[in-house]
């Protein structure tokens, strides 16, 4: 389970016990949507920042910054193999990532 937040983090727990595991930090203004990819074990979170951010659930860490839009980015999803992301921004534009590059 997660849960987002306005100042830029966003907080994994365990669902069986209700515990935080992770506090994923990096982004610098709000979190607008987290995605989990359940192929790959990973998360995808969304920011205000501009920026997409992929990261392992099993240690929090950050595997790669998704860096390119112009404005707030308020969507993103995993397509069904979990090799892709699309990122949607008010920039207008929707950009299609490789989640492998890391």
């Amino acid at each position: 389970m997660a849960s987002r937040t306005n100042n830029g983090k966003a907080y994994l727990y365990d669902v069986k016990t209700l515990t935080e595991e992770h506090v994923l930090e990096g982004h610098e203004n709000e979190v607008s949507k987290i995605v989990f990819d359940s192929w790959e074990n990973n998360i995808l979170t969304a920011s205000a920042d501009k920026t997409c951010r992929l990261w392992d659930v099993e240690t929090g860490k950050c595997k790669q910054i998704l860096e390119g839009h112009n404005d707030e980015i308020f969507s993103c999803a995993f397509n069904y193999d979990g090799d892709f992301i699309i990122s949607a921004s008010k920039d207008n534009f929707c950009k299609i990532w490789s989640s492998k590059d890391n």
